[in-house]
């Protein structure tokens, strides 16, 4: 399934249309977006973990502090995609290229308060990554849902797309 809406795609470079997204992100989106009051985008308090078990291992929550974007919670699959556990660990401690395009799509998600996907590749593999914007406990937009999935191939297991359309990448980033 394609997602029919804005989105900006892939770190700096921004494109409005479609977007292909591994199906378990797009269901991500779609509980995101129903999460909605009004136009006003979800808060933390609004998202329930068991409402998403299928993507848990592959979410992170990302808080934007003074210091940086900081990890707040880890799914378990991150390991494999950044080599730990990140939990509490600021997004700058990474590779600095990591920290480049991550910190800009949650910039980008943040001051849009839209999603924001995209793609690349990443040790012969698709890294397929989404930033949601979340509000915090005291309705600031400071945290940003993300999901990150690591890919056989550049269609992200969407099956259903049409031959004449090619996966988002992300040229800001090295491959």
């Amino acid at each position: 399934m394609i997602l029919e809406s804005d989105w900006g795609v892939c770190g700096m470079q921004i494109s409005r249309g479609e977007s292909v997204l591994p199906e378990r992100q797009q269901r991500l989106v779609a509980y995101w977006k129903s999460k909605q009051v009004a136009g006003t985008w979800p808060g933390r308090r609004d998202i329930n973990p068991g409402d998403v078990l299928g993507a848990l291992s592959t979410v992170s929550l990302v808080e934007r502090s003074a210091e940086g974007f900081r990890f707040r919670l880890t799914g378990s699959r991150l390991r494999d995609l950044f080599g730990g556990n990140l939990q509490g660990k600021l997004i700058s401690l990474i590779d600095r290229s990591v920290e480049e395009a991550g910190s800009a799509s949650m910039d980008l998600a943040l001051e849009t308060g839209r999603p924001v996907s995209g793609s690349r590749k990443v040790m012969g593999r698709w890294h397929f990554w989404l930033r949601l914007p979340l509000l915090d406990e005291q309705g600031r937009p400071r945290l940003v849902l993300c999901a990150d999935e690591l890919c056989d191939d550049a269609s992200g297991g969407v099956t259903n797309r049409h031959a004449d359309e090619t996966p988002a990448t992300d040229t800001s980033v090295a491959a």
